[in-house]
């Protein structure tokens, strides 16, 4: 019994020195634990702080990067507004008249005039038209116009009727010749009956 009671006792004394020990060596290290807890919170707030900065930091790189690739891949759109053309005609009146019968071509009094393609801007056509008709309706009655200054016939503007009445026909488009050039106006007919001429114009269509 004696020895149980001592061995109890020595058991006591090996903690209450166990724990003095502790407390001696280790004591003055420890900290509170409210302190501890209070160093945390503060560690851990700071480390959110550098991480939400960091984080909007890359934000508007990626933003700023991304609006600069967007920049240099567009491309400038150049509209150009063309303004529609739209047709002009205007009328060149040739003036002299004639009846005759004539078997080669023969010139008309007073036709003559003077024509320059250049002096119309964007010409795209002219025609030539005149009133005229065959006398007693027997035959073929011709009109055209003559270069005088080339001493050829203007291209295309030969036509023909053979209409006893007044009537006016249209040639096909024709061609002068670059300058300024004489032009007159010139009948025949192929049988014994008479070519007349009236009168006649030039049909000029530019666009612009």
């Amino acid at each position: 019994m004696k020895k149980i009671v001592w061995i109890v006792l020595l058991s006591l004394v090996v903690i209450n020195l166990g724990v003095i020990d502790y407390f001696v060596f280790f004591g003055g290290n420890l900290k509170n634990p409210d302190s501890e807890t209070i160093e945390k919170v503060v560690i851990e707030d700071k480390i959110d702080e550098n991480l939400v900065s960091r984080m909007n930091g890359l934000e508007k790189e990626i933003v700023d990067l991304k609006t600069a690739t967007k920049s240099a891949g567009e491309k400038t759109s150049v509209v150009t507004v063309q303004n529609k053309k739209t047709s002009h005609i205007a009328y060149l009146p040739i003036s002299g008249s004639m009846s005759q019968i004539a078997y080669d071509w023969v010139s008309v009094p007073g036709s003559k005039f003077n024509f320059n393609k250049a002096n119309y801007t964007g010409l795209k056509e002219i025609k030539f038209e005149s009133n005229m008709k065959l006398l007693n309706g027997n035959g073929m009655a011709f009109v055209r116009l003559f270069d005088l200054t080339h001493g050829v016939a203007v291209t295309k503007s030969q036509i023909q009727t053979d209409y006893q009445n007044d009537t006016v026909v249209t040639s096909e488009p024709i061609n002068f010749m670059d300058g300024n050039n004489l032009i007159e106006v010139q009948i025949k007919s192929l049988t014994a009956d008479s070519t007349v001429f009236n009168s006649g114009k030039l049909i000029i269509t530019s666009e612009y």
